[in-house]
Formats: structure tokens, C-alpha cells, sequence
């Protein structure tokens, strides 16, 4: 259980090598996202998408998923989020960002919690907070969701998501 998770309110991603791998449906990641972005587990968090994938039609549909912001075609990924958190009224406290690559550094280093799925980089494993036991996006997202409800299950000290 990691009580850190109560302070969250902004989960951010990482899409390629993360939530999207080669040979993945497009059609059902949105879907997946859909159902886990819109879980009243999460009902007070909000989630994000930062890639430097350049627009596409996997982006163009990402966008239209509920409770996500997605920002892409981006390398200075630290630099489009500082715009999000201060749009949301946010900082750095608040967030919880999963990357894989050298590229996710930087912003994995500003935030509250960062994350590495299985199949990251070592270097980025070295990096963060933790790093999760899976790959792929229905198995990262599983095991997310099983350690906020931990955390929220836990004594609460005034914090919520």
C-alpha cells in the first residue's frame, strides 16, 4: 500500500512503450482508457496522455476519450505539462506520471510519484519511485487501480485524490 497515492489528482502516461506497444488495437485502448478514465474509483482524479507521437489517428482519437487530456508531438514533455498544471490549477505535489524511455526523465524527476512499467528502460527503472510488476495497458492500469483503492482504504490524514 503506498499512502502517497491520497495526494494524486493528475495521473499522466507515457503512450508508447506504456500504454500502447506495438501490435495493440487502437480501437481497444480507447476503449480500455474509457472504462478505467471514468471509474468512480478515480471519480476525483483526472488523467493525461503526454507522447511526442506526433498527431495521428491513434491521437485524434485519444482525444475524445473521457477525462483524459492528451498532449502530444512533444519532446519537452516538462514543458506542456507545466502549462496543463497551471491550467488545472495543479503542481507537481499532485502528480503521478508512468514513462519508459530516456526521453521521460525530466518530467518523471518533477513528479510526485513516478513510475516505470516492466519493460522500461533500466535507466529509467533506477529513476523512479516504482515500477510496476506489469506491461501493457489493461495490466498497468489493473494494478494502478488496485493501489489507489489501497491507498484511499488506508487511514486518511485529510488528503483525498
Amino acid at each position: 500500500m503506498n499512502p502517497k497515492f491520497k495526494r494524486i489528482k493528475l495521473f499522466l502516461f507515457d503512450l508508447e512503450g506504456v500504454l500502447f506497444n506495438d501490435g495493440d488495437s487502437p480501437s481497444e485502448l480507447v476503449l480500455l482508457l474509457n472504462e478505467y478514465f471514468t471509474d468512480p474509483v478515480f471519480e476525483e482524479c483526472k488523467f493525461g496522455i503526454v507522447s511526442a507521437r506526433e498527431n495521428d489517428s491513434l491521437i485524434e482519437r485519444l482525444h475524445k476519450t473521457k477525462n483524459c487530456v492528451v498532449i502530444s508531438s512533444t519532446l519537452d514533455k516538462v514543458t506542456a505539462v507545466d502549462k496543463l498544471l497551471r491550467k488545472l490549477d495543479l503542481n507537481y505535489d499532485s502528480v503521478f506520471f508512468m514513462g519508459d524511455e530516456l526521453l521521460d526523465l525530466p518530467l518523471l524527476r518533477k513528479c510526485y510519484i513516478s513510475a516505470a512499467p516492466s519493460n522500461a528502460r533500466r535507466e529509467v527503472k533506477r529513476s523512479v519511485n516504482m515500477i510496476f510488476k506489469s506491461s501493457g495497458a489493461e495490466n498497468i492500469l489493473g494494478e494502478l487501480k488496485k493501489i489507489y483503492m489501497k491507498s484511499k482504504e488506508a487511514p486518511s490524514r485529510g488528503t483525498k485524490c
